[in-house]
């Protein structure tokens, strides 16, 4: 977190920094917290979102699968 700084990076980092101290939210694992600050921010590269986008929906492809078999 010490990475963001600034405008409106900042004031989120606070808020989140805030909600943590006052126990409001639990501590959420790594990816979670990179999901939130994409979706905030959004992904910078082009690559790495088209990659992100075909991981999810080869997910949800495995999922559907997944249940089709149960």
């Amino acid at each position: 977190m010490s990475y963001v700084q600034g405008g409106i990076a900042e004031a989120w980092k606070d808020n989140l920094l805030d909600e943590l101290a006052k126990e409001e939210s639990k501590v959420e694992p790594a990816e979670q917290l990179f999901t939130k600050i994409r979706n905030n921010f959004g992904e910078t590269s082009e690559e790495k979102r088209k990659i992100e986008q075909l991981r999810a929906a080869m997910r949800e492809d495995l999922s559907s699968k997944n249940l089709k078999e149960d």
